[in-house]
């Protein structure tokens, strides 16, 4: 019987200590959801690209979703980063993820909630000026609408070799070109928009986890504050 508490006792104790582990480094983790609405498989292909950024932050767990099988609460509950993309319908992002917040997220407007979560965009058209930047900023206003924290390439173009190894390649988010030559020659995107993607890719996950970081240690200091708080009240009680 003593042998046998003991070894039972073992076992709980290595599992409670892996299950601590697992919970110490879910604690530091980030949440990256990419939606995206796609005909030809190149804003897929995008979004894909944008994913493997991503997943070279540690500890970033990475859900990407056409529009179609996406889930409100995954945005909602599960996400510390949404990135949205769609390819360029007649100078407009695509109906149908427009309409994903029309119909799903409208009943959490105004939420402080999404306050809490990074947001960025991507985007594939058939050419340099058919529509990318206005496709763009409709995602950025969509996503700005309901708060949350957007993040972009540097403007200025400046080469950075993690954050912007192509400048030029990007602007308001991700973009790639599949219609014009030279980049057309393939199937796939080119080179160029897929470093600039997953550049993209990897300062969401970044500044995901950064802001939780912050948000955590925000809320440090509302527990201290309210710990003093309390004190104060008792010394004059």
């Amino acid at each position: 019987l003593i042998m046998n508490f003991s070894s039972t006792s073992k076992t709980r104790h290595r599992r409670l200590s892996l299950v601590l582990a697992f919970l110490a480094t879910n604690c530091e983790a980030a949440n990256v959801l990419i939606v995206y609405h796609t005909v030809s498989n190149y804003t897929a292909h995008l979004a894909e690209h944008l994913a493997e950024g991503a997943r070279t932050q540690n500890h970033t767990i990475i859900r990407v979703q056409p529009v179609q099988e996406a889930r409100f609460n995954d945005a909602y509950l599960w996400a510390d980063a949404i990135v949205i993309g769609s390819p360029v319908h007649f100078g407009n992002p695509a109906s149908r993820l427009l309409a994903w917040f029309e119909e799903d997220w409208i009943h959490a407007w105004g939420d402080k909630k999404w306050s809490s979560k990074v947001g960025a965009v991507f985007a594939t058209g058939g050419g340099l000026a058919q529509g990318m930047t206005e496709v763009l900023f409709a995602l950025r206003r969509t996503l700005l609408s309901f708060g949350l924290q957007l993040v972009a390439p540097d403007p200025s173009g400046q080469f950075d070799p993690i954050h912007n190894p192509d400048p030029g390649y990007n602007s308001y988010g991700a973009i790639a070109v599949t219609g014009t030559p030279p980049f057309n020659i393939t199937k796939r995107i080119a080179t160029p928009f897929v470093l600039a993607a997953r550049a993209l890719g990897l300062l969401v996950a970044q500044r995901a986890v950064q802001l939780q970081h912050e948000q955590a240690n925000l809320g440090k200091l509302e527990d201290r504050e309210q710990t003093r708080t309390d004190t104060s009240r008792r010394l004059y009680i």
